[in-house]
Protein backbone atom coordinates (compact mmCIF):
# COMPACT_ATOMS: atom_id res chain seq x y z
CA UNK A 1 0.00 0.00 0.00
CA UNK A 2 1.50 3.12 -1.04
CA UNK A 3 0.40 6.83 0.86
CA UNK A 4 1.23 10.22 -0.70
CA UNK A 5 1.36 12.53 2.58
CA UNK A 6 -0.04 16.12 2.03
CA UNK A 7 1.03 18.09 5.10
CA UNK A 8 -0.75 16.49 8.28
CA UNK A 9 -2.94 14.26 5.69
CA UNK A 10 -2.58 11.35 3.29
CA UNK A 11 -4.44 9.62 0.39
CA UNK A 12 -3.79 5.85 0.03
CA UNK A 13 -5.12 3.27 -2.33
CA UNK A 14 -7.21 0.42 -0.21
CA UNK A 15 -6.82 -2.68 -3.06
CA UNK A 16 -8.84 -5.02 -0.92
CA UNK A 17 -11.92 -2.37 -0.86
CA UNK A 18 -11.13 -0.48 -4.12
CA UNK A 19 -11.46 2.51 -2.49
CA UNK A 20 -8.94 5.45 -2.14
CA UNK A 21 -8.60 6.31 1.78
CA UNK A 22 -7.75 9.79 2.86
CA UNK A 23 -7.09 10.63 6.18
CA UNK A 24 -6.15 13.67 8.25
CA UNK A 25 -4.37 14.62 11.93
CA UNK A 26 -5.98 17.15 13.81
CA UNK A 27 -5.12 18.02 17.43
CA UNK A 28 -3.54 14.39 17.40
CA UNK A 29 -7.02 12.85 16.41
CA UNK A 30 -7.15 10.73 12.96
CA UNK A 31 -9.84 11.53 10.71
CA UNK A 32 -10.69 9.16 7.66
CA UNK A 33 -12.60 9.02 4.83
CA UNK A 34 -12.93 6.98 1.56
CA UNK A 35 -13.36 7.81 -1.62
CA UNK A 36 -14.18 6.02 -5.54
CA UNK A 37 -11.78 8.24 -6.93
CA UNK A 38 -8.26 10.00 -6.13
CA UNK A 39 -8.89 13.84 -7.07
CA UNK A 40 -12.12 13.00 -4.92
CA UNK A 41 -9.63 12.03 -1.81
CA UNK A 42 -7.48 14.54 -2.59
CA UNK A 43 -9.52 17.20 -2.88
CA UNK A 44 -10.91 16.14 0.42
CA UNK A 45 -7.49 16.00 2.35
CA UNK A 46 -6.54 19.30 0.99
CA UNK A 47 -10.25 21.17 2.01
CA UNK A 48 -9.51 19.69 5.10
CA UNK A 49 -6.15 21.14 5.65
CA UNK A 50 -7.05 24.38 4.69
CA UNK A 51 -9.76 24.62 7.01
CA UNK A 52 -7.29 23.86 9.95
CA UNK A 53 -4.97 26.20 8.51
CA UNK A 54 -7.89 29.20 8.51
CA UNK A 55 -9.11 28.21 11.61
CA UNK A 56 -12.88 26.62 10.78
CA UNK A 57 -12.13 22.87 10.95
CA UNK A 58 -15.13 21.31 11.82
CA UNK A 59 -14.43 17.64 12.58
CA UNK A 60 -16.28 15.20 10.48
CA UNK A 61 -19.53 13.55 11.45
CA UNK A 62 -22.14 11.33 10.23
CA UNK A 63 -24.67 12.30 13.05
CA UNK A 64 -28.25 12.50 11.50
CA UNK A 65 -30.71 15.21 12.14
CA UNK A 66 -33.23 13.27 13.83
CA UNK A 67 -30.63 11.62 16.39
CA UNK A 68 -29.25 15.25 17.22
CA UNK A 69 -32.42 16.88 17.53
CA UNK A 70 -33.85 13.94 20.44
CA UNK A 71 -29.92 14.65 22.16
CA UNK A 72 -30.40 18.44 22.29
CA UNK A 73 -33.62 18.52 23.73
CA UNK A 74 -32.89 15.67 26.39
CA UNK A 75 -29.12 17.47 27.03
CA UNK A 76 -29.67 20.54 26.78
CA UNK A 77 -33.65 21.28 26.85
CA UNK A 78 -35.20 18.76 29.54
CA UNK A 79 -33.32 20.51 32.24
CA UNK A 80 -34.60 23.72 31.79
CA UNK A 81 -38.44 22.98 30.88
CA UNK A 82 -42.09 21.48 32.45
CA UNK A 83 -42.06 18.27 31.79
CA UNK A 84 -45.07 19.25 29.44
CA UNK A 85 -43.23 21.75 27.43
CA UNK A 86 -40.54 18.97 26.90
CA UNK A 87 -42.99 16.75 25.49
CA UNK A 88 -44.47 18.66 23.10
CA UNK A 89 -40.85 19.40 21.90
CA UNK A 90 -40.28 15.68 21.71
CA UNK A 91 -43.25 15.35 19.67
CA UNK A 92 -42.59 18.22 17.11
CA UNK A 93 -39.09 16.59 16.73
CA UNK A 94 -40.44 13.23 16.12
CA UNK A 95 -42.39 15.18 13.02
CA UNK A 96 -39.06 15.76 11.35
CA UNK A 97 -39.18 12.27 9.60
CA UNK A 98 -38.18 13.78 6.24
CA UNK A 99 -35.11 15.45 7.19
CA UNK A 100 -34.18 12.92 10.08
CA UNK A 101 -31.84 10.98 8.07
CA UNK A 102 -29.92 13.57 6.96
CA UNK A 103 -26.32 13.87 8.37
CA UNK A 104 -26.15 17.63 10.05
CA UNK A 105 -23.63 18.76 8.39
CA UNK A 106 -24.90 18.35 5.26
CA UNK A 107 -28.60 19.69 5.67
CA UNK A 108 -29.03 22.33 3.50
CA UNK A 109 -31.78 25.25 3.46
CA UNK A 110 -33.39 23.95 0.49
CA UNK A 111 -34.17 20.76 2.19
CA UNK A 112 -35.21 22.26 5.25
CA UNK A 113 -37.55 24.96 2.90
CA UNK A 114 -39.07 22.04 0.99
CA UNK A 115 -39.81 20.17 4.30
CA UNK A 116 -41.70 23.98 5.85
CA UNK A 117 -43.61 24.01 2.67
CA UNK A 118 -45.21 20.93 3.27
CA UNK A 119 -46.13 21.81 6.98
CA UNK A 120 -48.91 24.11 7.83
CA UNK A 121 -48.30 27.53 8.59
CA UNK A 122 -48.14 26.98 12.78
CA UNK A 123 -46.26 23.82 12.34
CA UNK A 124 -43.39 24.87 10.36
CA UNK A 125 -43.47 27.79 13.07
CA UNK A 126 -42.86 25.30 15.87
CA UNK A 127 -40.25 23.51 13.90
CA UNK A 128 -38.65 26.36 13.00
CA UNK A 129 -38.06 27.63 16.74
CA UNK A 130 -36.99 23.89 17.37
CA UNK A 131 -34.53 23.24 14.65
CA UNK A 132 -33.09 26.73 15.03
CA UNK A 133 -31.66 26.64 18.55
CA UNK A 134 -30.55 22.85 17.94
CA UNK A 135 -28.73 23.86 15.40
CA UNK A 136 -27.58 26.72 16.96
CA UNK A 137 -25.97 24.43 19.66
CA UNK A 138 -24.28 22.40 17.09
CA UNK A 139 -22.72 25.76 15.58
CA UNK A 140 -21.68 26.75 19.05
CA UNK A 141 -20.28 22.88 19.82
CA UNK A 142 -18.13 23.26 16.32
CA UNK A 143 -20.25 20.42 15.04
CA UNK A 144 -21.24 22.61 11.87
CA UNK A 145 -19.73 25.25 10.28
CA UNK A 146 -23.07 27.68 9.89
CA UNK A 147 -26.25 27.21 11.13
CA UNK A 148 -28.40 26.17 7.71
CA UNK A 149 -31.75 27.36 9.79
CA UNK A 150 -30.30 31.06 9.31
CA UNK A 151 -31.38 30.42 5.64
CA UNK A 152 -34.60 29.99 5.76
CA UNK A 153 -37.55 31.77 6.09
CA UNK A 154 -40.61 30.23 7.80
CA UNK A 155 -44.49 30.47 6.86
CA UNK A 156 -46.06 33.03 8.92
CA UNK A 157 -48.19 31.30 11.58
CA UNK A 158 -51.64 32.19 10.50
CA UNK A 159 -53.64 33.72 13.82
CA UNK A 160 -56.23 31.56 14.62
CA UNK A 161 -59.46 34.18 15.21
CA UNK A 162 -60.09 33.32 18.99
CA UNK A 163 -63.89 32.08 19.62
CA UNK A 164 -66.28 33.37 22.35
CA UNK A 165 -69.62 32.33 23.75
CA UNK A 166 -72.50 34.82 24.35
CA UNK A 167 -73.84 35.26 27.90
CA UNK A 168 -77.54 33.98 26.37
CA UNK A 169 -75.25 31.11 25.77
CA UNK A 170 -73.00 30.57 28.73
CA UNK A 171 -76.56 30.81 30.90
CA UNK A 172 -77.60 27.89 28.70
CA UNK A 173 -74.38 25.93 29.60
CA UNK A 174 -74.89 26.24 33.27
CA UNK A 175 -78.57 25.86 33.63
CA UNK A 176 -78.03 22.84 31.63
CA UNK A 177 -75.67 21.49 34.33
CA UNK A 178 -77.50 22.44 37.15
CA UNK A 179 -80.72 20.05 36.18
CA UNK A 180 -78.60 17.20 34.93
CA UNK A 181 -76.88 15.09 37.26
CA UNK A 182 -73.76 13.62 35.56
CA UNK A 183 -72.80 17.44 34.96
CA UNK A 184 -73.84 18.93 38.24
CA UNK A 185 -70.35 18.12 39.69
CA UNK A 186 -68.96 20.00 37.35
CA UNK A 187 -70.81 23.13 37.17
CA UNK A 188 -68.31 24.84 40.28
CA UNK A 189 -65.77 24.17 37.73
CA UNK A 190 -67.17 26.20 34.80
CA UNK A 191 -68.72 28.79 36.99
CA UNK A 192 -65.54 29.28 38.41
CA UNK A 193 -63.83 29.75 34.89
CA UNK A 194 -66.00 31.44 32.86
CA UNK A 195 -65.77 34.63 35.79
CA UNK A 196 -62.04 34.56 36.48
CA UNK A 197 -60.82 33.51 32.76
CA UNK A 198 -58.33 30.98 34.83
CA UNK A 199 -56.81 28.10 32.40
CA UNK A 200 -58.55 24.94 32.80
CA UNK A 201 -55.14 23.19 34.75
CA UNK A 202 -55.47 26.45 37.02
CA UNK A 203 -59.04 25.88 37.93
CA UNK A 204 -58.42 22.14 38.74
CA UNK A 205 -55.19 22.45 40.39
CA UNK A 206 -56.99 25.06 42.98
CA UNK A 207 -56.70 23.70 46.78
CA UNK A 208 -58.64 24.87 49.45
CA UNK A 209 -55.82 26.72 50.87
CA UNK A 210 -55.53 28.80 48.03
CA UNK A 211 -58.94 30.09 48.32
CA UNK A 212 -59.32 33.29 50.35
CA UNK A 213 -63.42 33.14 51.09
CA UNK A 214 -62.98 36.08 53.32
CA UNK A 215 -61.44 38.02 50.85
CA UNK A 216 -63.17 36.51 47.88
CA UNK A 217 -59.81 36.08 46.67
CA UNK A 218 -57.88 32.90 44.55
CA UNK A 219 -54.64 32.41 44.39
CA UNK A 220 -52.87 30.56 41.19
CA UNK A 221 -49.80 28.91 42.73
CA UNK A 222 -50.23 25.45 40.72
CA UNK A 223 -51.92 23.48 37.95
CA UNK A 224 -52.73 19.97 36.58
CA UNK A 225 -51.41 18.86 33.45
CA UNK A 226 -51.38 15.39 31.85
CA UNK A 227 -48.38 13.98 30.34
CA UNK A 228 -48.36 11.78 27.22
CA UNK A 229 -48.64 8.42 29.39
CA UNK A 230 -51.34 8.77 30.91
CA UNK A 231 -49.68 10.58 34.01
CA UNK A 232 -51.28 13.48 35.95
CA UNK A 233 -48.86 16.24 36.74
CA UNK A 234 -48.94 18.76 39.44
CA UNK A 235 -47.07 21.58 38.72
CA UNK A 236 -46.57 25.96 39.18
CA UNK A 237 -47.47 28.17 36.39
CA UNK A 238 -45.00 28.22 33.21
CA UNK A 239 -44.24 31.77 33.81
CA UNK A 240 -43.97 34.21 37.07
CA UNK A 241 -46.61 35.79 35.70
CA UNK A 242 -48.99 33.01 35.88
CA UNK A 243 -48.94 33.24 40.14
CA UNK A 244 -51.19 35.62 40.46
CA UNK A 245 -54.26 36.47 42.53
CA UNK A 246 -57.91 37.08 41.51
CA UNK A 247 -60.78 38.43 42.73
CA UNK A 248 -64.20 36.96 42.53
CA UNK A 249 -67.81 37.59 42.49
CA UNK A 250 -69.49 37.44 45.72
CA UNK A 251 -72.36 34.97 44.07
CA UNK A 252 -69.40 32.29 42.92
CA UNK A 253 -67.58 32.87 46.75
CA UNK A 254 -70.70 31.68 47.89
CA UNK A 255 -70.74 28.70 45.85
CA UNK A 256 -67.30 28.16 46.80
CA UNK A 257 -68.02 28.74 50.56
CA UNK A 258 -70.98 26.10 50.27
CA UNK A 259 -69.11 23.61 49.00
CA UNK A 260 -66.56 24.14 51.54
CA UNK A 261 -69.07 24.18 54.23
CA UNK A 262 -70.24 20.94 53.33
CA UNK A 263 -67.14 19.71 53.96
CA UNK A 264 -67.18 21.26 57.56
CA UNK A 265 -67.58 17.86 59.11
CA UNK A 266 -64.28 16.18 57.93
CA UNK A 267 -60.92 17.51 58.53
CA UNK A 268 -59.94 19.12 55.41
CA UNK A 269 -56.56 19.11 54.84
CA UNK A 270 -55.25 22.86 53.63
CA UNK A 271 -53.77 21.05 50.57
CA UNK A 272 -56.43 19.59 49.52
CA UNK A 273 -57.99 20.01 46.20
CA UNK A 274 -61.37 22.06 45.60
CA UNK A 275 -62.32 19.90 42.53
CA UNK A 276 -61.78 16.38 42.78
CA UNK A 277 -62.97 13.24 40.50
CA UNK A 278 -65.44 10.89 42.18
CA UNK A 279 -62.35 8.90 43.02
CA UNK A 280 -60.94 11.62 45.18
CA UNK A 281 -58.03 11.91 42.82
CA UNK A 282 -57.05 14.86 40.79
CA UNK A 283 -59.37 15.53 37.90
CA UNK A 284 -57.81 14.83 34.22
CA UNK A 285 -58.05 17.48 32.20
CA UNK A 286 -59.20 15.49 28.85
CA UNK A 287 -62.06 14.57 31.48
CA UNK A 288 -63.34 18.31 31.66
CA UNK A 289 -62.85 18.39 27.51
CA UNK A 290 -65.12 15.16 27.36
CA UNK A 291 -67.58 16.73 29.86
CA UNK A 292 -67.45 20.24 27.78
CA UNK A 293 -68.04 18.98 25.16
CA UNK A 294 -71.26 16.53 25.64
CA UNK A 295 -72.99 19.49 27.89
CA UNK A 296 -73.14 21.78 24.21
CA UNK A 297 -74.56 19.20 23.04
CA UNK A 298 -77.34 18.86 25.48
CA UNK A 299 -77.56 22.39 25.58
CA UNK A 300 -77.71 22.90 21.76
CA UNK A 301 -74.96 25.36 21.78
CA UNK A 302 -72.47 25.24 19.20
CA UNK A 303 -69.01 23.35 20.32
CA UNK A 304 -66.43 25.93 21.17
CA UNK A 305 -63.52 24.57 23.26
CA UNK A 306 -63.30 25.07 27.10
CA UNK A 307 -60.23 27.69 26.62
CA UNK A 308 -62.82 29.61 24.78
CA UNK A 309 -64.03 30.64 28.25
CA UNK A 310 -61.37 32.73 28.95
CA UNK A 311 -61.67 34.18 25.40
CA UNK A 312 -65.30 35.04 26.61
CA UNK A 313 -63.83 36.48 29.90
CA UNK A 314 -61.39 38.73 28.31
CA UNK A 315 -63.38 39.99 25.63
CA UNK A 316 -66.18 41.11 27.74
CA UNK A 317 -63.89 42.62 30.26
CA UNK A 318 -62.30 44.92 27.29
CA UNK A 319 -65.29 45.26 25.78
CA UNK A 320 -66.80 46.77 29.00
CA UNK A 321 -63.85 49.37 29.68
CA UNK A 322 -61.74 47.42 31.90
CA UNK A 323 -58.55 48.30 31.67
CA UNK A 324 -56.06 46.33 29.47
CA UNK A 325 -53.42 46.12 32.07
CA UNK A 326 -55.75 44.26 34.62
CA UNK A 327 -57.06 42.20 31.93
CA UNK A 328 -53.12 40.67 31.50
CA UNK A 329 -52.73 40.66 35.22
CA UNK A 330 -55.54 38.58 36.11
CA UNK A 331 -55.16 36.20 32.67
CA UNK A 332 -51.31 36.14 34.16
CA UNK A 333 -49.93 37.01 31.13
CA UNK A 334 -46.50 37.24 30.48
CA UNK A 335 -46.71 41.03 29.21
CA UNK A 336 -49.72 43.63 27.99
CA UNK A 337 -48.58 43.06 24.48
CA UNK A 338 -49.24 39.52 24.72
CA UNK A 339 -52.89 40.53 25.80
CA UNK A 340 -53.15 43.77 23.09
CA UNK A 341 -52.16 41.13 20.17
CA UNK A 342 -54.84 38.32 21.34
CA UNK A 343 -57.98 40.79 22.22
CA UNK A 344 -57.07 43.97 21.09
CA UNK A 345 -59.75 43.74 18.77
CA UNK A 346 -62.42 44.11 21.94
CA UNK A 347 -61.16 47.21 23.12
CA UNK A 348 -63.37 50.12 22.61
CA UNK A 349 -62.97 52.53 19.85
CA UNK A 350 -62.02 55.84 21.80
CA UNK A 351 -60.61 57.14 19.12
CA UNK A 352 -63.68 59.89 17.77
CA UNK A 353 -63.86 60.86 21.96
CA UNK A 354 -60.23 61.46 21.65
CA UNK A 355 -60.47 64.08 19.11
CA UNK A 356 -63.66 65.61 21.21
CA UNK A 357 -61.64 66.33 23.75
CA UNK A 358 -58.22 67.68 22.14
CA UNK A 359 -60.61 70.01 20.63
CA UNK A 360 -61.95 71.02 24.00
CA UNK A 361 -58.28 71.71 25.03
CA UNK A 362 -57.66 74.25 22.61
CA UNK A 363 -60.75 75.72 22.50
CA UNK A 364 -60.44 76.62 26.32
Amino acid sequence: MMARKYNQGSVCYEADRDKYRAYIMVNGKKYTKRFDHKPDAVAWTQKMLLSVHEGDFIAPSSMCTGEWLLHYLKTYKRPTLKPTTYQRYVFTAMRATPISSIPIQKLSPDAVQAFYNELGANAAKKMHVLLHSAFQKAKDLEMIRKNPIDLVQPPKAKRKEIEIFTTDELHRILDTMQKDKHFIRFYPIVLVAMNTGMRKGEVLGLRWCDVDLEHRTLFIRQQVQSLSRGEILIDTPKTRAGKRKISIPASVNAYLKGMYSALSEEDVPPEQLVFRSQALTPIRPEAISHMWKRVQQLAGVPYRSFHCLRHTHATLLLANGIPIIEVSRRLGHANVTQTLDTYGHAMPNYDQGIADEIEKIYQA
